[in-house]
């Protein structure tokens, strides 16, 4: 497909739009890769966590997975700074959800930083913890 001038039609027939893996996961990947650029039809104030969003549920389908999915993955690559102030504002347990990310990046890093270790001749050692 042709991701400058693809339709939603053509998405639907070829990626899907349902419940299963198969026909959501490809499609999630293609909604967040067609969106990395504003798109016609889509308002031009928008950043690309949002057009990847929209783009996603007007597909129309088990728009909730597939939104779902490819939202996670803009939000991965744009951060946080791009989730607009008002979904915050009005997303149920979004400062928790702050909180278990900056929890799990803590414990991500604790378990894969490089610890120094000085060796006995003074020069330090790099020893990975993996």
């Amino acid at each position: 497909m042709e991701q400058n001038s693809v339709s939603i039609e053509e998405v639907i027939s070829e990626l899907g739009n349902g419940i299963a893996a198969l026909e959501s996961v490809p499609t999630a990947i293609f909604c967040v890769l067609h969106c990395l650029e504003p798109r016609e039809g889509l308002p031009e104030h928008y950043g690309g966590l949002e057009r990847t969003i929209a783009y996603s549920l007007a597909l129309g389908g088990d728009t909730d997975t597939i939104a779902c999915m490819a939202g996670a993955i803009a939000g991965a690559h744009y951060g946080i700074s791009a989730i607009p102030q008002s979904w915050l504002k009005s997303c149920e347990g979004a400062v928790e959800a702050e909180h278990l990310g900056e929890r799990l990046y803590k414990l991500y890093i604790t378990q894969t930083e490089e610890v120094r270790v000085t060796t006995s001749d003074g020069h330090p050692h790099t020893k990975n913890t993996d």
